[in-house]
């Protein structure tokens, strides 16, 4: 079993170490595992998720770009994996971090059970807009969890309000739940849509997809009052970095409903951002009845410290995918690794 050497470069030193640590295709395809681990419920209209993972160096990395995503889109996840299975993670500004519960946009009995998973967390994440789902029901979610959990309530929608319902639905949940309101996740998609929500509430608006889709870096600040920030659709943990050292806002980390490996990744980032606002969303793996480990990196107490994953054959064995998904996934890695070749992405 290979596991992540625990080194803390200089950012300097680090530069000189990416000249001589290199991983080619041909390595990762020989290293190469593609497994479907089982979800406990329900989340992006999926009931397990696949993911890809390979060796290098410096352990594992893992690539699980969603399904429905396009090649371009794809790579910027591989290249994220590429670059954690072959560098070293940064240095640390903290040893622990903080992490959020998440709930899925589940009923109410579900959404409880869910969030008893997560044992000592003060803050938890609520999924709601989604497009089967009406508000009604993100209401009814959002009060179960309201009435049985006295810390603070993030919400993400997705980008799945428009303008109006943005500012109807957060003045509406805010009366109900109050301070425990702490912040809103991506209301809307359109960058003119955020700037004028936040004139209209007083509920902080945190953005994700603003950034990762759009590429939107200058100005954040009058649009939003958080940033969000994943390693894997940020193309790898040190491009997120640089991405939080340019923003003149606070950070919270999330992950993508990753294996212990991307967890890993995601909270390399956590742990060295300096502007780190809060509790992370690194907790996902407890949506998850399975791992490619017998030691799941979750939260102990609330908080999560860096340590190394080892990673179990027989749960490899276990959960592999069947060969038509293992070319699938084989298919789509040569092809991201062209886009990035051509691009000179690779890490």
């Amino acid at each position: 079993m290979l596991t992540r050497k625990n080194a803390n470069l200089t950012l300097p030193n680090f530069l000189a170490a990416r000249r001589h640590i290199t991983m080619n295709l041909d390595a990762v395809i020989d290293s190469l595992h593609v497994v479907a681990l089982p979800l406990h419920q329900e989340f992006r209209n999926v009931t397990y998720r696949e993911i890809a993972i390979f060796q290098n160096q410096f352990g594992w990395g893992e690539f699980s770009a969603f399904l429905e995503y396009d090649d371009n889109e794809s790579a910027r996840w591989l290249r994220a994996g590429l670059e954690c299975a072959s560098r070293p993670f940064p240095n640390r500004h903290r040893e622990k971090v903080a992490i959020n519960a998440t709930i899925p946009a589940v009923k109410p009995k579900d959404a409880l059970a869910a969030l008893a998973r997560f044992e000592g967390c003060g803050t938890v994440k609520i999924k709601v807009a989604h497009p089967q789902q009406s508000f009604q029901e993100d209401l009814d979610r959002i009060i179960a969890i309201h009435r049985e959990f006295s810390g603070k309530i993030r919400l993400d929608a997705n980008g799945g309000w428009n303008f109006s319902e943005a500012v109807k639905h957060i003045n509406q949940i805010q009366e109900l739940i109050g301070e425990s309101f702490e912040y809103v996740e991506q209301p809307v998609n359109s960058f003119q849509d955020l700037t004028k929500i936040r004139q209209q509430v007083s509920v902080p608006i945190a953005v994700d997809e603003g950034i990762r889709k759009a590429g939107r870096i200058s100005h954040l600040d009058e649009i939003a009052d958080i940033a969000i920030l994943k390693v894997a659709p940020m193309g790898g943990v040190y491009q997120a970095l640089a991405i939080a050292h340019e923003i003149d806002l606070p950070v919270v980390v999330s992950s993508a409903l990753d294996s212990s490996i991307g967890i890993r990744a995601g909270l390399a980032l956590a742990l060295a951002v300096p502007n780190l606002y809060g509790a992370c969303g690194l907790g996902t793996i407890d949506l998850m009845s399975a791992d490619v480990t017998q030691n799941p990196l979750r939260a102990e107490s609330g908080f999560m410290k860096e340590r190394a994953i080892e990673v179990d054959s027989e749960l490899l064995s276990r959960y592999a995918v069947d060969s038509n998904r293992y070319q699938w996934w084989r298919d789509r890695i040569e092809r991201c690794w062209k886009l990035l070749e051509i691009e000179g992405e690779l890490p």
